[in-house]
């Protein structure tokens, strides 16, 4: 199956991103747009892996939100990947978060290492996906527009992680909460 451990954003924050997606929409690139209920915060990827290996996953984040407190998070600004570049491939929201995020992060990494997989390449750049783009017609008119959109979306207290399941279909991926861990 396959998986990935995300933190799942509180309703009334995925309805102000959704209400921006919605106006996004209308400039008509091609773009696949997040649905409001999937919009989330990923820590890291699994990819596919056997549902037996679920059960290591769990107990090492079960062990390190053990050492977690409950921490607030900022969602606010926006961007996208590769930054600088005039062909975006990904559309995102900011995330404004104090070190135990990104102490989380590490932990997740160095633990999931331990039972195999690959650790992250990439520095650690917390954001909420809205948007893969598809091809180049109108994304400069995307990007204009969601330059317009930098404030604040709302605040949220983390008070744990959540592993997903994400079934790709061609409407989008659906993604299905397998285990939630609250932090202590």
């Amino acid at each position: 199956m396959r998986t990935f451990i995300a933190i799942e954003i509180e309703p009334s924050i995925r309805e102000k991103i959704s209400n921006l997606i919605r106006e996004l929409e209308k400039v008509g690139a091609k773009v696949g747009w997040v649905k409001k209920e999937s919009i989330h915060l990923t820590l890291k990827f699994l990819g596919e892996i056997e549902e037996r290996k679920v059960r290591d996953v769990s107990e090492k984040l079960k062990l390190i939100s053990s050492k977690i407190k409950p921490f607030r998070i900022k969602v606010e600004g926006t961007g996208w990947f590769p930054e600088k570049s005039h062909n975006p491939r990904v559309l995102w929201i900011g995330v404004r978060y104090p070190e135990t995020l990104k102490i989380l992060w590490e932990e997740i990494e160095k633990e999931m290492e331990k039972i195999g997989f690959k650790r992250e390449e990439r520095e650690f750049s917390p954001h909420i996906t809205i948007g893969r783009v598809k091809g180049n017609g109108s994304i400069q008119k995307v990007i204009d527009s969601l330059k317009k959109h930098e404030g604040l979306f709302g605040e949220m207290d983390v008070k744990g992680i959540t592993i997903f399941q994400s079934i790709l279909k061609p409407d989008g991926a659906e993604y299905i909460p397998i285990e939630k861990i609250s932090f202590k």
